[in-house]
């Protein structure tokens, strides 16, 4: 089923899914068996009220490494996706590693899942990053060539104290923009409001626990503080640049560029304690017929905002 394009600014954060998994180097797309007319590359999501533009990441410096992207409406449906049996399906076509085959069932059965269906499948287990925008820039769907980076803080996200864990990191962070001798932007004076967005971790995955621990339960229990953690994302596009792919590797390669960077990231600590930092190809899924340049509206106001001071009211996550 093709999709439309999305033009309208949203308006409530944006809230995505990411979802790690190996995809051989000779498949260009995870695909699922499906009927005639239905979408190979969505699957179980094909259909599925609140999911919304997909796309396929691969991670430049180990192209086995996969995620797949989903944006969804509201939290209630990926909470919805999430506990179903197309859920089950979906990651059971997504292999975590080169060892787990993927397993998918055929394509008259496929069609026959919904959220309702009470089927004998495996659990889903903890396979989505949940992550929520946390600046309201106008960069709200990403694509092409981005550097993300995950920070760890110590302390425990809810609607209360997410801003005062967020803001310390962001003003360390702020202002940082990727450089090398072959580095130039089409846009430098307005490249921090059309390539960089922030987002939160609601919900952590596997691979979030392997690189900064297991988070601690978020009930607000006494003595939690000391052991949990917030988990925070920068998201760089490159899409300004003239040769995104071309500039990004000549930054990455360049040792003066990489000293800068680490620099950068030395001066996130604190707040931060830990931080991970990936080079990531992303692309819309066939059936979505994305046009390249997603416009973003309402950029100069947001550029305002977030020149001022910044007294940011706490939302509830």
């Amino acid at each position: 089923m093709a999709r439309t394009k999305q033009t309208a600014r949203r308006s409530v954060r944006a809230l995505i899914t990411l979802t790690r998994f190996y995809l051989p180097p000779d498949q260009e797309w995870p695909v699922w068996s499906v009927e005639e007319g239905g979408d190979p590359h969505a699957g179980p999501l094909d259909g599925v009220e609140g999911a919304h533009w997909m796309r396929i990441g691969r991670l430049i410096d180990d192209p086995e490494q996969a995620v797949y992207i989903i944006d969804w409406s509201l939290l209630h449906h990926f909470k919805a996706f999430q506990s179903s049996p197309a859920c089950a399906e979906f990651l059971r076509n997504l292999p975590e590693s080169k060892k787990t085959p993927a397993s998918t069932i055929p394509g008259a059965e496929m069609q026959q899942l919904t959220l309702d269906d009470d089927v004998s499948l495996s659990p889903p287990g903890s396979r989505f990053l949940l992550l929520k925008d946390c600046t309201e820039t106008c960069l709200r769907n990403f694509y092409q060539i981005i550097t993300l980076t995950t920070f760890s803080v110590p302390g425990t996200l809810d609607s209360n104290t997410w801003p005062q864990l967020f803001k310390p990191l962001r003003e360390k962070f702020r202002g940082t923009m990727p450089s090398g001798p072959h580095v130039t932007n089409e846009h430098p004076h307005n490249w921090r409001w059309t390539s960089n967005a922030w987002f939160m971790a609601l919900e952590e995955d596997s691979w979030a626990a392997e690189k900064f621990g297991t988070a601690a339960k978020r009930e607000g229990r006494a003595g939690d503080d000391a052991s949990s953690h917030a988990i925070f994302c920068h998201i760089y596009l490159w899409k300004g640049f003239s040769n995104p792919r071309k500039q990004e590797a000549a930054a990455a390669a360049d040792p003066g560029a990489a000293e800068k960077r680490q620099r950068a990231l030395a001066k996130t600590k604190p707040p931060a304690t830990a931080h991970v930092q990936e080079r990531w190809a992303i692309r819309s899924i066939p059936s979505w017929r994305m046009e390249e340049d997603v416009s973003c509206e309402n950029a100069d106001e947001e550029k305002e905002e977030e020149e001022e001071e910044d007294e940011e009211e706490a939302e509830e996550i």
